[in-house]
């Protein structure tokens, strides 16, 4: 016979008062969540269709890849095939043209095989999304270019609607948390960005469902565009393994081998596991502590500027992890790390952005379920919550007017006129923001000094409103360059000589008031 709690036994009037009480407060109970699903249908409904709209009236912006995406998008339509040729150069380019591209070379990021095929580093599956979305403005005669928002917008409201309906426990934080975030930014970025988004977030659910076997699909899914999440795979994976149900377990790993498509396409074509290191895009040695604090807290392009209260729960639920040795926990905080990590090896670290960085869109969902994994449930955590979103909705409408990766935001900025000692950002952040263009050659700070017959922009300085130089990016031979640029006072300068006479990369200086000043 099962225990039974003796408070159940201690008093049979109460028993059966609840007993009477029961039928009305289940009928109350079924009637205030009937009333909260057509709250969020009516909502969904009108999201959906205010965002429908957008994507046909608002014009799209360009950035990122979209030239390789759209070519691959139109080799699936021309010839059922996404490696490159002529004839998608004809019906993409016109496009391409009409969008602005002006520098656009035709097969830039794609590579030969050894039978003459070009397919692009990339993999082409967000293309092959791409291709309902595509024939429909095609259809309409629409800006064909606009089929990137609109395929993104779907993708993005099917893990909403995912969401709602398989998410349990606190779906109010975590879609709250996921949703209010940069994503929305990046519903016109033509790019794989909010697939993957959309797809971490679904997976995430459904395994809040206990529903494996389609959360490992959906996670692979994602990690066909963005190979870190693997790693989220094998989380879900490690979650089956937990039910120690031998056929949850093996529809799990078998969904979760999708993600390997990747990997058997590049091998099957170019004879190596991955386009990015079999042609140099990647570099492995780039991953380090400095880059993970700039994935986190950089103030021009890391999380805390964008989802700064995700950072802080994050931050508590870790607390919580540690302190009651929760495993399940310990393994989704090591998720993360490993799915970030990887990302690091880009050596294009300030690339093109909607404010925070790419990778950071989908690594959003991911902490975003696990504090949601963590937080107490109930009405006034709703309510704290509520108040949180909307402090939320209020940065993101203040950030969305200072988007540009080639400016440093007025965060940053006013950091770096009052208190630089506290922000030292990645060299490539802080040189292409302050010189305004892409590309800048500092050579490979990370690893070795500049050779001396390279050109250099550097010393590369912040100058603020009163005159005064409050931070230089410098190696030891443009220390002499200094004094040409700027009025430094002597003590100053020898000073600095000294102490840096041995060091071999790129450094940073931070000069008190008035000791170098603008001419």
């Amino acid at each position: 016979m099962p225990a039974v709690d003796p408070l159940v036994l201690d008093n049979h009037s109460h028993m059966r008062a609840g007993a009477e009480k029961s039928p009305r407060c289940d009928t109350d109970r079924h009637e205030e969540k009937r009333n909260t699903m057509r709250t969020q249908h009516a909502l969904f409904a009108a999201g959906f269709l205010i965002l429908l709209l957008a994507t046909v009236l608002v014009r799209p912006i360009t950035g990122g890849d979209a030239s390789e995406y759209l070519h691959m998008t139109h080799g699936w339509i021309n010839h059922w095939s996404p490696d490159l040729r002529p004839e998608d150069g004809n019906t993409a380019e016109p496009i391409l043209e009409a969008m602005g591209y002006t520098d656009y070379a035709f097969g830039r990021g794609y590579y030969g095989t050894d039978n003459g095929r070009l397919f692009s580093s990339h993999f082409w599956l967000y293309s092959l999304a791409m291709v309902p979305a595509t024939l429909f403005m095609r259809l309409i005669k629409g800006n064909e270019f606009a089929a990137f928002q609109l395929t993104n917008v779907l993708f993005f409201m099917a893990a909403i609607a995912v969401a709602l309906r398989y998410g349990e426990g606190n779906r109010f934080v975590f879609l709250g948390l996921s949703v209010l975030s940069p994503v929305l930014w990046y519903l016109r970025w033509p790019g794989p960005e909010v697939y993957t988004w959309s797809f971490v977030s679904m997976s995430l659910a459904l395994a809040t469902a206990k529903r494996y076997s389609p959360a490992a699909l959906c996670a692979a899914l994602a990690a066909t565009q963005n190979q870190s999440l693997v790693f989220l795979v094998a989380f879900i994976v490690f979650l089956a393994l937990n039910t120690g149900h031998l056929a949850t377990i093996a529809s799990t790993v078998a969904a979760g081998l999708f993600s390997l498509a990747p990997v058997v396409f590049t091998y099957a074509f170019y004879g190596h596991l991955s386009p990015f290191t079999a042609f140099g895009l990647v570099d492995p040695s780039l991953i380090s502590p400095q880059r993970t604090t700039s994935f986190l807290f950089d103030l021009n392009q890391g999380m805390l500027p964008y989802v700064p209260f995700l950072l802080v729960s994050l931050a508590a639920v870790t607390f919580m992890i540690a302190t009651r040795r929760d495993f399940i926990g310990l393994c989704a905080l090591i998720t993360i790390a490993f799915v970030i990590l990887p990302t690091e090896a880009q050596p294009n670290w300030n690339g093109g952005q909607m404010g925070m960085a790419r990778y950071a869109v989908w690594v959003v969902p991911i902490c975003a379920w696990l504090v949601s994994q963590h937080v107490p449930s109930g009405r006034n955590m709703n309510r704290l919550f509520a108040v949180v979103f909307a402090v939320e909705v209020a940065l993101l409408t203040y950030h969305s007017n200072h988007m540009n990766y080639l400016t440093h935001t007025p965060l940053a900025a006013y950091i770096l006129e009052t208190a630089p000692a506290l922000y030292d950002p990645d060299p490539e952040i802080f040189a292409e923001r302050l010189l305004e263009y892409d590309g800048v050659e500092l050579g490979n700070a990370h690893t070795k000094p500049r050779e001396p017959a390279e050109r250099s922009p550097l010393p590369i300085a912040f100058v603020s409103k009163t005159g005064d130089v409050t931070k230089i990016l410098s190696d030891v031979r443009s220390l002499e360059i200094l004094p040409t640029l700027f009025t430094v006072e002597a003590p100053y300068l020898d000073r600095v000589r000294l102490q840096h006479t041995y060091y071999q990369n790129l450094f940073y200086l931070n000069p008190p008031r008035g000791a170098v000043r603008t001419r």
